[in-house]
């Protein structure tokens, strides 16, 4: 960390700061509200400054073992002084400290200097994906499923079968449930589970997606639109090129390509 840079752990005091910040992420998520800063993201949060006050935060979720780096963010004037490096060893000193085997996070394909950033840290590309837009009447372009399936609210004690069924940290998993704005639905048949999503009908999102095949995106997202308060919804597709191309054909818009960058912590 460069000498003038200091890291601390944000308070509640620090919300004023973290909306001046926020936008530098330039994604559609809405700034969350001053309870919901405390609430969920105080104690995930730190914060670098100098004499002049706060240049710069992240912010990472903690599932079991593995810590998902969500945000990396330095003021536009604060670029250049090793800001993000600066979190980067933070968040990745907070992650061994608690006993975290992997760190992983997304970013931006076209964001390059981030991506050196992440490299010089130890991180390496493991997967793409892709947010994507769309709006809910596009549901009735897309291809009909062709397949039985159930749809169902999952019981908790089938999350280690859908962890293992569509590549999900458990602990990923469990933390969803505990988010009481955030619906978990699967669908099934005969066999055992072919599709699954969280909503939050709030931000509003679905993420992750999984589906045994990309025509199941249609009977699971028409059991999640009764929930809808928008009349879109953003997709984070995770790796499923054909599930994301298929969205797009029934009129999604894509927002901006993903890569997942990941390494293990010694």
């Amino acid at each position: 960390m460069a000498s003038d840079l200091r890291a601390r752990r944000a308070t509640a005091a620090d919300y004023m700061t973290f909306a001046r910040l926020f936008p530098e992420l330039a994604v559609p998520d809405p700034l969350p509200s001053p309870e919901q800063f405390v609430e969920r993201m105080v104690p995930r949060i730190v914060i670098i400054e100098d004499d002049g006050g706060a240049l710069g935060y992240g912010f990472s979720h903690l599932y079991g073992q593995t810590t998902h780096v969500v945000h990396v963010v330095a003021a536009k004037d604060a670029r250049g002084r090793g800001v993000g490096a600066a979190i980067m060893k933070e968040l990745r000193a907070r992650a061994e400290s608690e006993g975290c085997t992997r760190w992983f996070l997304n970013v931006k394909q076209e964001n390059v200097p981030a991506i050196k950033l992440y490299e010089r840290m130890g991180m390496s590309r493991e997967s793409e994906g892709w947010t994507l837009r769309m709006p809910w009447k596009a549901l009735d372009a897309l291809p009909d499923a062709q397949i039985e399936a159930t749809a169902y609210t999952p019981d908790s004690a089938e999350d280690k079968e859908l962890a293992k069924r569509f590549d999900l940290d458990l602990a990923r998993i469990e933390a969803l449930r505990q988010r009481p704005d955030v619906a978990v639905l699967a669908l099934k048949d005969d066999v055992g589970p072919k599709a699954f999503a969280a909503f939050d009908p709030t931000f509003p999102g679905i993420y992750p997606i999984r589906v045994a095949k990309p025509n199941l995106a249609k009977p699971l997202m028409k059991e999640l639109l009764p929930l809808a308060k928008h009349d879109y919804v953003n997709v984070w597709v995770e790796e499923n090129r054909a599930l994301k191309d298929l969205l797009i054909s029934a009129g999604a818009a894509l927002q901006f390509a993903i890569y997942r960058m990941g390494s293990a912590l010694c």
